[in-house]
């Protein structure tokens, strides 16, 4: 049963859907006690007398709350409420991932691999995305120490591009000056 705004749980007073997934509802919420958004992930109706899937949803709180990185939301604690299983973390305000790919492919559809067609119109970030930002945002690797640009031919004097190759996670290293 999705909540509904003002629904209580605990001293969260939810704001909004936020999204809804297989694994659950997350809801925007204000917690009362410490005057602050939060953002709250509650496990769906039909999982909640599942001991397996509550035990998941316990070590998936368990194991966000030892990680400590900006792009992963810091876990303030689990709620237990008129049956609805919750876990209260930090609300991080933005773009959806959805988003954030939807603009990458525009840049690269806009710019083409190697930079901008001739008589192209740059997009609002420029002529490319940051190497780093293109991969963070897709997830498959983190860059190297140095970053390289998306918005031109790799010149002579640029480095090389290291990349876990997907199916192993071994570096590779690519070089496509041609």
């Amino acid at each position: 049963m999705p909540l509904t705004t003002g629904t209580r749980l605990g001293a969260y007073e939810i704001v909004a859907l936020i999204g809804a997934g297989g694994m659950g509802e997350v809801y925007k919420a204000r917690d009362t006690r410490l005057k602050r958004d939060v953002a709250i992930k509650v496990l769906p109706e039909a999982f909640s007398h599942d001991p397996e899937r509550l035990a998941r949803f316990q070590r998936e709180a368990e194991v966000l709350a030892t990680l400590n990185h900006p792009h992963i939301p810091a876990i303030y604690g689990l709620e237990h409420a008129d049956g609805i299983h919750a876990i209260v973390m930090e609300l991080v305000e933005g773009p959806t991932l959805a988003q954030r790919l939807s603009d990458v492919a525009s840049d690269v559809g806009r710019a083409g691999p190697f930079g901008p067609a001739e008589g192209a119109t740059p997009g609002p970030k420029g002529p490319g995305l940051p190497l780093d930002e293109v991969l963070t945002i897709g997830g498959c690797c983190r860059p190297s120490s140095r970053q390289s640009a998306v918005s031109s031919r790799p010149s002579e004097s640029e480095e090389l591009i290291r990349v876990p190759e997907p199916r192993s996670g071994r570096i590779v290293e690519s070089d496509d000056r041609r």
